[in-house]
Parts: structure tokens; sequence; C-alpha cells
């Protein structure tokens, strides 16, 4: 199967053809580790995210699902967030158990003062760090105990973190039949949350959840509301500026403006349901910190539109370091 992009956005063709995806055999893809990642195994780890224990060797947090965290009572935990120019990242922390030392502040930069966000946190809590810049902003977040005023207690504190983009969803939705400057080919709009509609009179929706880490639990991908038995191929696009959401086919292609990878084909079952997870890797192919747009192209031989194929929504993810 290819996709070619023709040179000309204005007069862009998009040449699909779906000869040969029957006969596409997945492989798998190996999950690649973060180089500060260590062994989980190891009994003196706080947690499988280890190696940040100084401002120097912060955590770069991707939009994404952090859960499992801890922190002890004797090593600080420190996390980076890159925020882009004129973009802000949320932080969701939950924390499981409520320790009265338990303190979160930001550090401007390595060396510099801290400032508080709050102590003996329980519960959910929300926190928002704003660019107004036109060049990408760093902000460091330090977890730890604070013992000065406590005395000293052995254990460690366990939290979970959700980061997201501009408000939206960790994985956020792109190019959906309804919400497009572009309208679906032949008037057949789907859900708001979905594609263009399909032979089965549903939209076929694209979802991302859990960790780009496989040692927090790895990432689930997969796609619902495909019509029974299709073939279905997964793919990204690497996206630089706007996504555009080009008509083709039965649906939308949402196109990043970058190179375009294959990560695998499927066979949706009887209810429409299609997974690549433990098959998929964000790192192929792309590089730390590229933002990327997953979309699933299904064949539809009874389409709306006559055209044999449509397309789910695109999700957005930021690849991981």
């Amino acid at each position: 199967m290819a996709l070619v992009e023709a040179e000309n956005m204005t007069t862009k063709r998009l040449a699909i053809t779906l000869a040969g995806l029957i006969a596409l055999t997945p492989t798998a893809l190996p999950l690649q580790g973060s180089a500060q990642i260590l062994d989980p195994d190891d009994p003196a780890l706080d947690d499988p995210l280890e190696g940040n224990h100084t401002c120097a060797t912060a955590f770069v947090m991707v939009p994404g699902v952090y859960e499992g965290l801890s922190v002890t009572a004797s090593l600080p935990d420190f996390f980076v967030l890159q925020v882009p120019a004129g973009g802000s990242l949320h932080v969701q922390l939950t924390v499981r158990e409520q320790k009265n030392d338990f303190t979160v502040d930001t550090v401007g930069a390595c060396g510099q003062a801290s400032t508080f966000i709050g102590s003996g946190l329980r519960g959910t809590h929300a926190f928002t760090f704003d660019n107004e810049d036109t060049e990408p902003e760093e902000f460091i977040l330090r977890f730890y105990r604070e013992l000065s005023n406590y005395a000293p207690i052995q254990g460690s504190v366990e939290f979970d973190v959700v980061v997201s983009e501009n408000g939206e969803l960790p994985y956020a939705d792109f190019c959906t039949s309804e919400n497009s400057v572009m309208s679906c080919p032949c008037a057949n709009s789907g859900s708001t949350r979905g594609g263009c509609q399909h032979s089965g009179g549903e939209s076929g929706r694209l979802i991302l959840g859990g960790s780009q880490y496989p040692v927090l639990g790895g990432m689930s991908v997969h796609a619902t509301n495909l019509p029974a038995g299709v073939p279905a191929m997964l793919f990204s696009s690497g996206i630089s500026g706007e996504a555009m959401a080009v008509p083709f086919h039965d649906g939308l292609f949402c196109h990043g403006n970058g190179n375009v990878i294959r990560h695998g084909a499927r066979f949706a079952d009887e209810t429409g349901f299609c997974d690549w997870t433990g098959d998929y890797s964000s790192t192929e192919g792309r590089i730390a910190g590229e933002s990327v747009l997953l979309q699933v192209w299904f064949r539809d031989t009874n389409g709306p539109c006559g055209t044999g194929s449509n397309f789910t929504q695109a999700t957005k993810l930021r690849v991981r370091p």
C-alpha cells in the first residue's frame, strides 16, 4: 500500500491503493524504553521512572498517562515539562494517600529558587503551565517529602500524573467528521468524535490510552465501530503546524505535512473492534518530542460514497524521549 503526497499542497492529490492490504502480515514492533528508565525490578527504586533524583537528571514528561509513581522520604523526584511556544500544559495529580509531608513545587532551572505549589496534598489536583513566549519553555516539577517540620519517616507516597496539552485530553482528536473545516465527501457526516459515516451507519473511532512507556503498562491502541471483518491499517503522519483534513475516498485523511509511516494491518472482529496494543511503538521512525497524528484507514466496500474505503478520526500524541 502506498500513500503519496504531491509537492503542491494546494493541488495535492493523495494516491492510495488498497491492493495487497489483506496480504500484509503485521509484524510485532519492539517497545523501546527510555534511557532514563532503569530496571523496575531493582528493589531500591521508588518506581520505574528512576534516575530522576536531581534536577540535572529530571525525567521529561510528554503528554500522556503516568500511573503508579512514588517518592520516598529521602529522595526527591524531578520531572521536566516542555511547553510549546504559545501553548500550555496541564498536569492532573492524583495522590493515592494523604501524607502531611508530601510536597510539590516548581524549579525555574537547575540551581534556581523553587516556587511552592502545595503540601499535604490528597486526592486530585490540577496545575496549568502557560507559555506566552515565541520559543518553547521548560518547567521543572519536584515531588518530595518535606522532612524539616516532621520527624523522619520511612516508606513512600504513591501518586499518578496525567499531562495534557492546551486543555485537551492527553491524546487529542483531530479531523473528526463534524469538527473539521472540510466536510465528509458525500455528506456522510458521522459522530462528533469519530470519522465519516461508513456502510454500517457508524463512525470508525481510534482510541489511545495509557502511557507510551512499557514499564508503566504501555499504550493501548485500538479502533472501534468499524464495519465487521474489514482489513484496517494503522498509520502515523508527522505534524508541523495545523492538521489538514483532506477529503479522500469516503473519509477525511488527516495530514500534518510530515512523513507517513505504516504501523501494521489488522482485521476488525465481528463487533468492529481492531487492536494494535502491544505492537505499536510511537518511536518507530520518529524523533523524540515530535508530534504525530495517528489514524486508521479501513476497507468499506459498500460505503456511502462508493469508493471502497474510509478513515477514523486522527489522534495526536507527542513522541516520548
